[in-house]
Order: C-alpha cells, then sequence, then structure tokens
C-alpha cells in the first residue's frame, strides 16, 4: 500500500478484524450507517417503485419508512429478484415485505451494525 502511486479505495464490514497497524494506513476513514426513512423513500422511488403499475399509497409509504437497517444494496437486491415479473403481477407490498425480509436477515444473522468505517 506505501509504494501505491494512485487512488486506493479500501472498504470493510469487519472493522474489529483489523489491527491498529493496518488501520493507521488509511489517511480518510468514511462511516456510512444505514438509511433513513427519508432515505429509505429515496432508494424506493429510484430502485422499486418502477416494477410496479400502480402508484405508491400513503399507507405503503409510511410501512416503507418505518423499516430500519436497510442499505441501497437491499434495494438493489429485490430489484433483481423481481425485475423479469410483468408489472401487473407486483405490488407495493410484495416489495415492501421483500425488504423487511433483508432487514431481518441481517437482524438474525447479528449484523445490525454500522457499514464502513467508524
Amino acid at each position: 500500500m506505501e509504494k501505491f502511486r494512485g487512488i486506493l479505495v479500501c472498504t470493510t464490514n469487519r472493522l474489529d478484524d483489523l489491527d491498529s497497524a493496518s488501520f493507521r494506513r488509511f489517511n480518510h476513514k468514511i462511516g456510512f450507517d444505514y438509511l433513513t426513512a427519508k432515505g429509505n423513500l429515496l432508494f424506493y422511488n429510484l430502485f422499486l417503485e418502477p416494477l410496479s403499475s400502480d402508484k405508491l399509497n400513503i399507507e405503503s409509504r409510511k410501512e416503507l419508512q418505518r423499516i430500519i437497517n436497510l442499505a441501497p444494496g437491499d434495494f438493489k437486491v429485490v430489484r433483481d429478484r423481481y425485475s423479469f415479473h410483468p408489472t401487473t403481477e407486483i405490488n407495493h407490498m410484495l416489495l415492501i415485505n421483500s425488504l423487511k425480509n433483508e432487514a431481518k436477515l441481517k437482524s438474525n444473522h447479528g449484523q445490525v451494525k454500522q457499514i464502513g468505517f467508524n
């Protein structure tokens, strides 16, 4: 790393496994937390809303905003799962429940931690 003459970007979700000597070699450390309610809505609109032919109603919007522990990658996983289905077969509660399952998987595996560096 010390002899590399370009820009090196590294990521980890195993921060606790880095020793202090390797940690000091990084000039900048940036932490990313899970999405907020507003972030959930933003990523839903970008990734998942186009998969359904109907509009997101107020109840579904509130349910989406209550989900914790979501990251942008969770929206991609759900999008990829349903992207080949006709929009008439996809409803928003199906997509929101899929996001809930992604968040629940993290909780079940003890991975409810901050993302990236602290």
